[in-house]
């Protein structure tokens, strides 16, 4: 909530601060990345705020969060193994995802930002994920069991994650007055790494990771009202 009102102050501040350009609030009504498309969140609304500067430059803050339109509610089972004495240790596990994102943009548009037209745009990221891990099977020597060594089916172990994705797109905006519409698809990566070290710690020393893909494409479809 911290990190809101602060996104909501600057978003005032931006809104008080200079009147002589155009400004909008814009809605994404539906996107796609490929950061989360291993989890069960790879489709995003968001809604935002930009701001014209000058004649060729927009620039914009957004919030995003995941969703998924088609999930039916299963999500893919990994399954890991290891050796402990003379146990073979088998067990399944899901894993999936939830997030929010906040971003900064910067467009530059190829002809008068108030007008129609095609931009390209940088961004930058704060990506804030919740990972859930559940044991769902555990098998010792080919035997089922409820837990074993500090493994235990029907535990639903939850870890934080924070990524910082940066992406490039392509995009665009029509005439930036009254009611607008945006479109961009573009590429996402991750220059401070995807894999995180998972927790509790005792899941990646049997080998489970996390899935967040270091390089991915996006899109998105927008509309918003400008004056």
């Amino acid at each position: 909530m911290k990190l809101i009102n602060k996104i909501l102050l600057i978003v005032l501040f931006l809104i008080g601060s200079n009147n002589s350009f155009a400004q909008g609030i814009r809605f994404e009504y539906f996107g796609i990345t490929g950061i989360s498309s291993s989890y069960s969140q790879p489709d995003f609304y968001g809604f935002g705020y930009e701001q014209n500067v000058g004649d060729k430059i927009s620039l914009g803050l957004t919030y995003r969060a995941g969703y998924d339109l088609g999930s039916d509610g299963s999500y893919e089972t990994d399954k890991y193994s290891y050796q402990k004495g003379v146990d073979h240790v088998e067990f399944n596990l899901t894993q999936t995802s939830s997030w929010k994102e906040y971003s900064y943009s910067s467009k530059y548009h190829f002809s008068d930002n108030s007008d129609g037209g095609f931009y390209i745009s940088n961004s930058i990221s704060l990506f804030k994920a919740i990972n859930i891990y559940n044991i769902t099977d555990i098998y010792v020597n080919q035997n089922s069991t409820s837990s074993y060594d500090n493994l235990g089916t029907g535990t639903l172990y939850e870890q934080k994650i924070t990524l910082i994705p940066m992406s490039f797109d392509l995009g665009y905006r029509s005439e930036f007055d009254g009611w607008y519409q945006d479109y961009f698809i573009g590429m996402t990566f991750l220059p401070f790494g995807s894999k995180k070290d998972v927790e509790p710690s005792m899941l990646a020393d049997h080998g489970v990771q996390t899935k967040f893909s270091a390089l991915s494409f996006r899109f998105g479809l927008c509309f918003g009202i400008a004056w």
